[in-house]
């Protein structure tokens, strides 16, 4: 006797958050880490949801017909995710600025846009920016702030995100004990969830920080998809309807930088570089002439430099090539020359205070 089980689950797609980065061949970023936070998991946990990791980034479901009117009656403030970068020389090879670690990057479906054909990403444009919208500050838990000028105390207020006024102990004590101005305002986020707030005096917004938990100190950037009315009807996860289905992206550009090649030989040997040129997509790249150049060891050197940022790519498509003679012939020689690493990436100021950005490679003959 034979008894078939049939096994049902009902379980549905509440949103996909892809992680791109055009450095790598397939546009999947292997070098960030994405998961829920402390709190994230418990909200998970509470309303039945999942989240699973997947190559491109993450996914979240929800549990049945039951999980599906949780998040339609009383759905979440949010669900928040820390990004971790697994890979030092991440910055090398994308195109972000070299800045300090006193702002986080912040996506969210907030801040999202939406291209004409539908995509959707959690920044402002294709692709990762430094911008307002995703560097605040990074703050711990209880911060001090200091007004330029001093300020009475009921001039000072607390806002999240999403534009709802947050109540601080430590700055409703002052609004209670005095009426006098002063400059040093204590901010104590104990109790209040990892998030983003605004501190205003008056209507002008003084600060944008993100508040982050001790531990979450190597925290890259975060991710908070939230629920919210405030939200574009197309991007947001509970509409009037119901749930929406989203699919979310987070698309890095990679860097390109100036490909500058420094030419050495042996004393005695007298050949003399006459071109580089690179070819691949989507053009060909001929090289300055060879600039005789002393570097800081004393040696002399040909200094050659594209004329253009070129890509930096996982696997490179450029194949770059050299021309040198001889002295005393004619007829020249063709070497194949290296192509940067993300090793060699120098960023150098500009007389005008501009910022470019190097691939120095150093090749011997």
């Amino acid at each position: 006797m034979y008894i078939t089980l049939n096994l049902k689950t009902d379980i549905s797609l509440l949103c996909v958050v892809k992680v791109l980065h055009d450095y790598y061949r397939d546009n999947t970023c292997k070098k960030l880490i994405v998961e829920p936070t402390p709190d994230t998991k418990t909200t998970l946990k509470n309303y039945g949801l999942i989240c699973k990791p997947f190559q491109e980034g993450i996914k979240i479901f929800f549990n049945g017909e039951r999980g599906r009117k949780m998040m339609e009656r009383m759905p979440p403030y949010k669900l928040a995710f820390t990004i971790r970068i697994n890979d030092p020389k991440f910055i090398n090879y994308t195109n972000l600025p070299f800045i300090d670690n006193s702002t986080i990057w912040h996506f969210s479906n907030l801040y999202a846009s939406e291209t004409a054909d539908g995509k959707k990403y959690l920044h402002k444009e294709d692709s990762v920016k430094f911008s307002k919208y995703t560097n605040p500050l990074r703050v711990g838990r209880s911060i001090e702030y200091s007004f330029d000028n001093n300020v009475y105390p009921k001039e000072v207020s607390v806002k999240n995100i999403i534009g709802k006024v947050v109540k601080l102990e430590s700055l409703e004590e002052l609004k209670e004990e005095s009426q006098t101005k002063r400059r040093q305002y204590p901010l104590n986020y104990r109790y209040k969830p990892v998030d983003r707030y605004k501190l205003y005096h008056k209507r002008s917004v003084i600060s944008d920080f993100y508040v982050l938990d001790e531990g979450m100190g190597d925290a890259w950037g975060m991710i908070d998809l939230y629920f919210d009315k405030k939200i574009k009807d197309s991007l947001e996860l509970v509409g009037k309807k119901g749930i929406n289905m989203q699919e979310y992206t987070i698309q890095f550009q990679r860097r390109k930088t100036f490909w500058r090649y420094f030419i050495l030989q042996d004393e005695g040997q007298a050949y003399q570089p006459q071109t580089i040129t690179a070819k691949g997509n989507p053009k060909k790249i001929n090289f300055s002439l060879p600039k005789e150049v002393q570097l800081k060891s004393g040696r002399t050197a040909y200094m050659m430099v594209s004329p253009v940022p070129i890509s930096l790519q996982e696997i490179p498509e450029y194949k770059v090539k050299m021309t040198i003679r001889k002295n005393g012939r004619s007829t020249p020689r063709t070497l194949r020359l290296p192509v940067p690493t993300i090793d060699t990436i120098k960023p150098e100021k500009q007389p005008n205070g501009d910022i470019k950005t190097y691939s120095d490679i150093y090749f011997m003959l």
